[in-house]
């Protein structure tokens, strides 16, 4: 169950081009991207689009997600060669198997292509070093019968696969209004009306108004449960309009991995 690709959301309104654009895009080539901020559908967009493929490609697609941290590009790339690994019934990697990434590389497209699996990469925007886009790269170029979908909120690093990337836009307020209507039907139309208006364009933040009770973005009460020491990070935050790479954000006095992962779920931090 673990790499097992969730079912869709049972309300999925507004995305029905993209997730056509998605199918064609895959159809073209090994390796397809969904693009956007935070918060508009990236993840729930490649769910429905899998699962609209049917039973016999779900029974062999897997789903990894990034995690952030040093490396962590590495640590995706290894996680995805073992799982390939261990279905095609070979023995566990070597330890210094990422030394030779070009070796590793080739295993990983050869083991995709002989098993035919889609394999899902959650949350590329998190992934750390070179290994993970000169994997995809190769996929690009050499895959024969696998397929590779990935959600980022930056093609940074992804350059070669621009004419593969479905950006994604914010959610009409008519589409988040049948959304709303479909989670709350009994809901006064006023309320939903004033939640989409809140929401940004964004189905997860009028889901969390409408039935989290979660402020929607830019909303101060944002940083509540944060400490004193993140919300003082957000803060110098605010000025900076330019990404930052993680050395410099370390002397803004960046708080802990865990409270970093809280920012980016809160669609705070990228």
């Amino acid at each position: 169950m673990r790499l097992r690709l969730c079912n869709p959301p049972a309300v999925f309104v507004g995305r029905e081009r993209e997730r056509t654009l998605l199918l064609d895009t895959m159809a073209r080539a090994p390796v397809a991207l969904v693009c956007g901020p935070g918060g508009l559908g990236k993840t729930s967009l490649v769910q429905s689009a899998l699962h609209a493929r049917g039973p016999e490609h779900l029974a062999r697609t897997l789903a990894f997600s990034a995690a952030s941290g040093k490396e962590s590009g590495a640590q995706l790339a290894r996680q995805v060669v073992e799982a390939l690994a261990a279905l095609a019934g070979r023995g566990a990697l070597d330890r210094g198997a990422l030394s030779d990434p070009e070796g590793f590389i080739s295993t990983a497209v050869d083991l995709a292509d002989s098993l035919q699996v889609t394999i899902v990469l959650d949350d590329l925007h998190l992934a750390t070093g070179p290994l993970i886009g000169e994997l995809l790269a190769a996929v690009q170029s050499y895959a024969r019968s696998s397929h590779w979908v990935g959600t980022t909120r930056s093609v940074k690093g992804l350059d070669h696969l621009r004419e593969q990337t479905v950006e994604l836009a914010p959610l009409s307020p008519s589409a988040l209004m049948e959304a709303g209507r479909r989670w709350l039907p009994s809901t006064d139309v006023a309320a939903i009306a004033k939640a989409v208006e809140e929401a940004s364009g964004s189905p997860f933040w009028l889901k969390r108004r409408l039935l989290g009770g979660m402020n929607a973005p830019g909303d101060e009460l944002s940083l509540e449960g944060l400490s004193q020491a993140c919300r003082i990070f957000v803060g110098r935050l605010c000025v900076v309009e330019q990404p930052l790479p993680e050395p410099v954000l370390a002397s803004f006095g960046a708080p802990p991995d865990p409270e970093l992962e809280e920012l980016e779920r809160r669609g705070l931090l990228e």
